[in-house]
């Protein structure tokens, strides 16, 4: 009885013992979950970060398209409207937010600012204290931001944040000249002190740990890319003019500097440019493509940049909805030359009658010629009063509607078109090891150059466009298209050189009038000049089997028209390129 006594005794006591501990742990878990900041949120571990390998972007491996909207208000205004973007955008497939990560003012106060007030509704997050630009950190600050990602990853939504604005709305460069006293826009680009502030500003938004969710902005997946700025040109709105001096070499060397700095600190995210667009064309007359708005390829070509960027607006640009149709051509196109992904961070036309016909047809192109994400600007939703928010520009989308519904169904068509791009594309090229797999991979696909015939010499306007077996023209006083006229007329060709063999090749151009050669991305003939026949030559070494990208650019003057694009090396006569050796785009 004694021992059975006992043996109860200590069972009762080991029960009371597990009771306490059971007790305990609950009001830890009560006492977290009550008494931590509010609010209440345990960091999901995350690892699903967007990568680039070449020219697509990967999640978990596998190609990862989009299609997504702009909103900038969601930065600024209260919960309830964030909320209602974020659930829309998720209930209709749009998979990505491209928002602001900026918003700069002159001093506390709001005076001095480049923009108005410079407060957006008391919501600021980068000020002049007198001595030096200072960030806002509390609730009309940054944790604005911090409940924008909050919520993004509650929907399961990524976001795209610029960090300063080229515009003078929100503060943008022109704000940063004002604190420092400048007199040109961009001395946003060259000053040391200003660009020490931009990079002061990104240090500390990168190393920021969100306040809803524990985790710092550059470990956080939701964020899918930084890009430098928004639409970033030598000129901007505000009340600073461009100098003279400011050409797209600036930028891009601005460019080159910030996205190896954030790479420095945060080599988890994508970096963009978040540019427009617009070319650098030798002889160029259109503002798109004559140098006087940026460089593209140039900035998209930098190391660190992982995408290129362009934005659409034929109307604003005082252009023809065929011509937005070709600004999506070419770009899908000067993506592949450069071997990296294609984004369009903004688009829109401000006519509503036939806008969905319009827009699907931009988004069937997008998806079929090999786009990766693009943003309709812009997704607006309810105010806290319940009406719709104003549709202020004339290009808001709002959902359900014709458009929204579209875009819905965009990112179905976006997420089936990765396989049919690898599967018929892509891995051919790795595999022609020998003549005979070539004539089998070769069956049923249509070889040659994509060419485009303009009228007029400057490349400029809306093209003609053909696939040409080989570059073997004479011709003579005659025209290339019964729409393009003999004389004063221009091309391009786009497309890969698949070589037999891992040599060294002699290219050379038999032309009249001038010519241009580039192969991935580096210009080898410049002869851009009329005269009569000459040819020039230049050499790059070829791998067997693997594809490099070439573009060929010509222009007649007057009379006589002709050119040929030939190759030797030590195992091949100097011949034209033949047309089995030839991709386009």
């Amino acid at each position: 009885m004694e021992v059975r006594f006992l043996s109860g005794v200590l069972d009762m006591n080991r029960q009371l013992i597990i009771l306490n501990l059971f007790f305990v742990a609950i009001v830890v878990v009560l006492g977290y979950l009550f008494f931590s900041p509010s609010p209440a949120f345990i960091p999901r571990q995350n690892t699903d970060f967007i990568t680039r390998s070449e020219d697509t972007f990967l999640l978990r491996g596998k190609p990862y398209r989009f299609t997504g909207a702009n909103n900038y208000y969601v930065i600024y205004k209260p919960s309830g409207m964030v909320d209602a973007v974020f659930a829309t955008a998720a209930k209709n497939n749009l998979s990505v937010i491209r928002t602001w990560g900026f918003v700069d003012i002159g001093k506390q106060d709001g005076s001095e600012s480049i923009d108005g007030k410079g407060k957006k509704e008391a919501v600021y997050f980068h000020y002049w204290d007198g001595r030096r630009p200072v960030l806002n950190e509390g609730d009309t600050g940054l944790k604005k931001l911090d409940y924008v990602l909050y919520q993004a990853h509650e929907k399961g939504i990524r976001v795209v944040l610029p960090l300063v604005n080229n515009w003078k709305d929100f503060g943008g460069m022109d704000q940063y000249v004002r604190w420092r006293g400048g007199k040109y826009h961009d001395a946003f680009y060259t000053d040391e002190t200003i660009k020490g502030w931009y990079k002061n500003y990104v240090k500390t938004l990168l190393n920021r740990v969100n306040t809803y969710t524990g985790i710092a902005y550059k470990d956080d997946p939701t964020i899918l890319s930084w890009e430098l700025a928004n639409e970033p040109r030598c000129a901007g709105s505000g009340d600073y003019p461009a100098s003279e001096s400011c050409t797209p070499d600036t930028i891009a060397s601005w460019a080159d500097e910030m996205s190896s700095y954030i790479k420095s600190i945060d080599p988890n995210h994508l970096v963009g440019v978040g540019d427009e667009g617009f070319y650098c064309i030798a002889g160029a007359t259109d503002t798109t493509e004559d140098c006087s708005e940026g460089d593209s390829l140039k900035y998209g070509s930098l190391p660190q940049i992982d995408y290129l960027s362009f934005h659409l607006y034929p109307d604003k640009w005082d252009k023809s909805e065929a011509w937005g149709t070709s600004w999506i051509k070419t770009h899908l196109q000067g993506a592949k030359i450069i071997d990296k992904p294609v984004m369009l961070g903004e688009f829109g036309h401000s006519v509503p009658e036939g806008r969905t016909e319009l827009y699907k047809g931009w988004l069937e192109l997008f998806t079929r010629d090999g786009g990766d994400g693009l943003f309709v600007w812009m997704l607006a939703d309810k105010k806290t009063d319940n009406e719709l928010y104003p549709d202020y520009d004339g290009y808001t989308v709002y959902c359900p509607s014709d458009e929204c519904n579209m875009l819905k169904q965009g990112t179905k068509l976006l997420a089936k078109a990765p396989a049919e791009v690898i599967t018929d594309v892509l891995p051919a090229y790795d595999r022609w090891e020998a003549a005979s797999a070539e004539a089998t991979l070769v069956e049923g696909k249509e070889r040659g150059l994509t060419g485009y015939y303009f009228a007029g010499r400057s490349l400029g306007g809306v093209p003609v466009s053909r696939i040409d077996p080989q570059i073997d023209f004479s011709w003579d006083a005659a025209a290339p298209d019964r729409t393009i006229p003999s004389d004063n007329f221009s091309a391009r060709w786009t497309g890969y050189i698949v070589p037999k063999q891992s040599q060294k090749y002699t290219f050379y151009t038999r032309h009249d009038d001038g010519v241009r050669f580039w192969i991935n991305g580096k210009l080898l003939i410049d002869a851009w000049k009329a005269g009569e026949v000459v040819e020039n030559k230049a050499t790059f070494s070829l791998k067997k089997g693997k594809k490099v990208a070439i573009i060929l650019e010509y222009f007649e003057k007057e009379a006589s028209a002709s050119l040929q694009l030939l190759w030797s090396s030590k195992s091949t006569k100097k011949e034209v390129i033949p047309s089995e050796q030839l991709l386009p785009f």
